[in-house]
């Protein structure tokens, strides 16, 4: 974990938009469990691992807002049980649609997604609350002077280590310290 100068700064916004996030805590708890839900309930449904259909949901989220997110997900999943080739349904990116095929055909999530992000999404989402997804607004918080900035890999390496600082000095998980203060600047912005 990195422990450098240029991590605390981040800690400590981490920090305080967890204090100003108050009244997002217990959805926060609740986010990553409600989402393993919505792919457990939808999983049985269609004749599915939940595993399965947090994979296909993590393949198509990237560039996507939750609610879109979770319609993608479930075109996919309907499509996929039709039948349906990934080349015959628009979805998402051609990539991300060959992706959620591939997870739902029975491959790993694991060994199909790609990026830091899409990969923490997806171990959040199953349970893994180690797992930190650093999305443009997890970033945003961390690094106010860099709103519209994607990390490279090794800054998300750093961003993901400031919320797991941030976690430990709170006593949190921090999959919940993120999805809280997540909800929490989208909902200030204006963006929930």
């Amino acid at each position: 974990m990195h422990r450098g100068w240029y991590v605390k700064p981040m800690r400590d916004r981490i920090i305080a938009a967890w204090h100003a996030a108050s009244p997002h805590h217990a959805e926060g708890r609740a986010w990553y469990p409600n989402a393993w839900q919505w792919c457990a309930d939808l999983a049985s449904e269609q004749g599915y691992d939940t595993w399965q259909v947090a994979g296909a949901l993590a393949a198509l989220s990237p560039m996507r807002g939750w609610e879109d997110n979770l319609r993608l997900a479930e075109l996919a999943v309907r499509a996929h049980k039709a039948g349906q080739h990934w080349t015959d349904v628009t979805l998402s990116f051609a990539a991300n649609n060959w992706k959620a095929w591939a997870i739902l055909d029975g491959d790993n999530p694991l060994d199909v997604l790609g990026g830091d992000k899409v990969r923490a999404f997806y171990r959040a989402i199953m349970g893994d609350d180690s797992a930190v997804c650093v999305d443009r607004w997890a970033y945003r918080i961390a690094r106010p002077d860099r709103p519209y900035t994607t990390p490279t890999a090794r800054q998300y390496a750093r961003l993901a280590d400031a919320y797991r600082l941030a976690a430990e000095a709170l006593g949190q998980p921090p999959a919940t310290v993120q999805a809280a203060t997540w909800t929490h600047i989208r909902t200030v912005s204006g963006d929930a």
